[in-house]
């Protein structure tokens, strides 16, 4: 933005947009023209899960079988399960607390993103909060492998060489990367667990995690192939592995369940814990803000024993602004999401886009828009109390993104 205008060619062949009204051109529902960048979802190796399907009709019949797992409808019927993930979080903060210990939210917020997910998608909670320090080795690979993804899509012609790297090599250059190769290579249980065992506890962890992914896959597909396939309801693997669950749905491998169930459970990791920490800080950093919101809370629900449910809290103005508020300051995917023009040219502000041009937006720049957002880095619930200014803000917050390719999650 400023100087450097609402366009702005940076690469060859890819230009990136800054006027928030460009947004709903490139990302809606029903887009044929844009699809989504090669380059960009290569880099972080998971182009077989929904994230990183290129096709926009592979990506519609992939998202077509797992929307019912997802629907507003299916989260609500299984409210206990958040419900009980985070009873177990704050029983662990109590019991630091009285032994006058810090409390690691950082990493407890993230155990708690993949706690509720493996055991509302996979029917298998992995159990994180159970785990010394919240399993942070998991999430320090996370942090470890991601920044690769955004280095390689800046750098789309290192790739190639980076895909030459072996398990080998990568255990002399980065233990995580170590672990995550071996994930994606190995897919028999008996090998995998061998391999753990050369691993120190903080390794062993996340190393354990991804292979519990593998092992759940291989088991759910021979159970299912066999007619043994039992679960107290349908999960993610049941959804995919169902050849009729969807009108043109493939039944996909291993590999690229393996690659779906990764996603699921990084994106639930990450972008959900971190809009937890984000929130979480604000509020208890400002008096005025912890006081309005405690007040709120307190009012509906008088009792300490009462369960915080669901349909009491989505109607409580203050604490939805704080979690509106936390959502734009938090950042699920900060970058650009590029989409690639396949069809007529397009213009957008005075600028003749060709076909074959990669466009994209972001998030962050979206969310720190002062034109939009006043006092773009304050943290200012009461932005969102007003309905006529919510109605304006509504249409430029982006935290799951538009259109077709939007946050599955995001119920």
């Amino acid at each position: 933005m400023g100087l450097a205008g609402p366009i702005v060619r940076i690469s060859p062949n890819e230009v990136h947009l800054s006027d928030p009204e460009n947004y709903e051109k490139i990302y809606y529902i029903g887009s044929k023209a844009p699809s989504k960048a090669g380059y960009f979802y290569s880099a972080f190796g998971l182009k077989t899960a929904g994230f990183g399907t290129l096709s926009n009709e592979l990506h519609r019949v992939r998202r077509g079988a797992l929307n019912p797992l997802f629907s507003k409808k299916a989260v609500l019927q299984l409210e206990n399960v958040v419900q009980s993930k985070v009873e177990k979080l704050l029983h662990s903060a109590d019991q630091k607390l009285a032994q006058g210990e810090s409390v690691d939210l950082y990493h407890g917020f993230r155990a708690l993103s993949v706690d509720v997910i493996t055991d509302y998608a996979f029917d298998n909670c992995y159990n994180q909060l159970d785990s010394p320090e919240f399993a942070a080795g998991f999430f320090n690979m996370l942090q470890e492998l991601i920044p690769r993804g955004w280095f390689l899509q800046a750098f789309p012609f290192l790739l190639p060489i980076t895909n030459l790297i072996t398990p080998n090599m990568a255990k002399k250059i980065n233990i995580y990367l170590y672990n995550f190769l071996k994930f994606r290579q190995v897919f028999c249980p008996t090998s995998f667990g061998y391999i753990c065992q050369a691993f120190k506890h903080l390794e062993l962890t996340s190393c354990l995690l991804l292979q519990r992914c593998v092992d759940e896959i291989t088991t759910v597909k021979q159970q299912i192939a066999q007619g043994k396939y039992k679960s107290a309801r349908k999960t993610i693997f049941h959804q995919l592995l169902d050849p009729v669950a969807t009108e043109g749905h493939v039944v996909p491998d291993v590999e690229d369940l393996t690659d779906e169930a990764f996603t699921i459970l990084t994106a639930a990791a990450d972008t959900t814990g971190n809009a937890m920490t984000v929130t979480s800080y604000y509020v208890i950093s400002n008096p005025e803000i912890y006081h309005a919101l405690t007040t709120e809370l307190e009012k509906a629900f008088p009792s300490s024993t009462t369960k915080l449910d669901y349909a009491t809290l989505e109607k409580l103005p203050y604490l939805t602004a704080v979690i509106k508020e936390g959502l734009r300051l938090s950042f699920g995917v900060p970058g650009r999401l590029p989409r690639t023009i396949e069809t007529q040219d397009v213009v957008l502000n005075g600028y003749s886009i060709p076909r074959g041009t990669t466009v994209g937006m972001s998030s962050w720049m979206m969310h720190r828009n002062p034109k939009i957002f006043s006092n773009p880095d304050t943290f200012l619930p009461e932005r969102w109390l007003d309905p006529a200014n919510t109605a304006k803000l509504e249409k430029f917050f982006i935290p799951f993104g538009r259109g077709s390719r939007n946050c599955i999650g995001m119920q």
